[in-house]
């Protein structure tokens, strides 16, 4: 089957409604995300490890995010023949790669809490 050049563009233009689309419902995630790098960089002189931790892991939640909407909508045009039959394989491959992108960003997250804390005083 032969695909036209006007079926492609259609394909792409409606690829990308769905990732700007996916990316709107998103907002209040990159908000939440945008607000941790702002408190991350200001509190880098104080908490230089923890702050670290803090921007890798806002980094690889948002990857995560934009991987997540990006990967339906993308899936069918790049699996192996351009048809979107790649298989069930592909698919899954996918989604692992942003299970896993958000679990290593929530990870760090969690290490930031505790990194670098200051010993409790004994009362």
């Amino acid at each position: 089957m032969r695909v036209s050049a006007q079926q492609m563009q259609d394909e792409s233009m409606e690829s990308a409604f769905r990732i700007l689309s996916g990316a709107l419902v998103s907002c209040p995630t990159f908000i939440a995300l945008g607000v941790g790098v702002v408190v991350s960089i200001a509190r880098w002189q104080r908490h230089p490890r923890a702050s670290m931790f803090a921007l890798t892991a806002t980094g690889l939640m948002g990857m995560a995010t934009l991987v997540g909407h990006a990967f339906p909508s993308l899936a069918p045009q790049i699996s192996t023949d351009g048809a979107g039959s790649g298989g069930v394989g592909f698919y899954v491959g996918g989604y692992l790669v942003t299970a896993v992108l958000h679990a290593v960003g929530l990870s760090l997250l969690i290490a930031a809490v505790f990194v670098d804390r200051a010993p409790s005083v004994q009362r």
